[in-house]
């Protein structure tokens, strides 16, 4: 028997967990054909009694099939059932239609993990597909700490019980992969694996690994719906989404005289940057473009992702008025005439990063190209690069 301690507000109890035997079939069968857990059952027909004697002394002689039965001071208040999927297990939990509204089955899905452990059961992952018209039962494993994944008429939640974790960080940029690299070989909170290029992210490794979550720090590719509906997948923007959504963040950013702003984490959706929001972050917009994306990296990878890690946030949707920033284009770095010394300034710092284009101005047939800008009070200094163009 296993015991736990459930308190709500004035209503308490003791809670056991006890396996499930054939004794309990009467009272299995009971629950089962009770209209509301019909309603939320895939199934959704009356269950047949000797359709349920079959099925239940197949699930108890099962290796792979674990029925327990929750106690409230001593009385059968719950039901978990686990089956197993691979390196999974499936649940699927009902309460007692006179026990509703306790707080019973918040408890009771909360226990799993010690069951699971004390049971020996070997499982990476649990695993709960709830109908999204399941108010109560979508509350509770949000409120237990699970993710969750959108599917049709169905929310996927899961959660996973390794030990250290697994992530995968995609990164491409020299100052993410710098950092991702120091993670993976320091991190003693997760498994850290490490990608730096574009065909690497594919299902074939992903399903080698099965990471918990998938983090993308500057990330300049579009995300697979195979991928991101099977993993969760985070990508981090460099605005207080939804004000911002669109490419070239940064520059955007700058050109419209914007000094702060917030990396927010978000989930990858089929509409970029619209998904739910974990997490967001200050990030100050002093300096050159590489300066920022320095300062930017030292944030995810040490702040954003850990406190995601150690927190499990809950996604919330975006909210306020959603605006959106257009990609930049390489002809869009020449400088305009008739420019202020700070818009020319704030020009050539926020392309001056790895990767590119920099600031320009053409003369004849030469091109022009700034980096490095100091603005001091004489004027802006900057390396200059003069190039002969056709």
């Amino acid at each position: 028997m296993i015991h736990f301690e459930h308190t709500k507000s004035d209503y308490s109890m003791q809670l056991s967990v006890r396996r499930a035997g054939f004794g309990d079939c009467a009272l299995l069968f009971k629950w089962a054909n009770d209209p509301l857990t019909r309603e939320n059952a895939h199934n959704k027909e009356p269950i047949q009694y000797e359709n349920h004697v079959a099925w239940l002394r197949n699930k108890l002689d099962s290796l792979d099939n674990w029925i327990f039965i929750v106690l409230g001071d001593n009385l059968p208040v719950a039901l978990l059932r686990l089956d197993k999927k691979e390196n999974d297990v499936l649940l699927t939990y009902s309460v007692a239609p006179e026990s509703r509204g306790k707080g019973i089955g918040k408890e009771a899905i909360s226990m799993l993990p010690e069951i699971i452990k004390k049971e020996n059961i070997q499982c990476h992952r649990i695993i709960a597909d709830v109908y999204k018209t399941n108010t109560a039962s979508n509350k509770i494993f949000l409120s237990a700490g699970y993710h969750m994944k959108e599917n049709g008429y169905l929310n996927v939640f899961k959660l996973d019980l390794r030990s250290p974790r697994t992530i995968l960080i995609a990164a491409t940029k020299p100052w993410n992969v710098k950092l991702a690299k120091e993670m993976e070989s320091n991190s003693e909170d997760a498994k850290v694996h490490v990608i730096t290029q574009r065909r690497e992210l594919n299902l074939q490794l992903l399903e080698e690994i099965d990471p918990e979550y998938i983090f993308f720090p500057h990330w300049s590719w579009k995300i697979s719906h195979e991928i991101f509906t099977k993993y969760c997948c985070i990508v981090f923007h460099m605005t207080d989404l939804p004000f911002g959504r669109g490419g070239s963040p940064l520059q955007n950013l700058i050109v419209k005289g914007i000094k702060e702003t917030k990396i927010t984490a978000l989930q990858v959706t089929d509409e970029i940057d619209a998904g739910d929001i974990y997490v967001k972050f200050p990030l100050s917009l002093y300096g050159t473009a590489e300066e920022i994306y320095m300062r930017a990296s030292k944030i995810v990878f040490h702040e954003m992702i850990p406190h995601i890690l150690r927190e499990c946030p809950i996604p919330r949707p975006q909210e306020g008025t959603i605006t959106r920033f257009i990609r930049r284009t390489p002809e869009m770095s020449e400088l305009q005439k008739y420019v202020t010394l700070e818009e020319c300034f704030d020009y050539i710092r926020m392309l001056d990063a790895d990767g590119y284009p920099p600031a320009f101005i053409r003369y004849g047939n030469l091109c022009i190209s700034f980096c490095r800008p100091k603005l001091t009070s004489k004027g802006i200094v900057a390396d200059v690069l003069i190039e002969e163009v056709m």
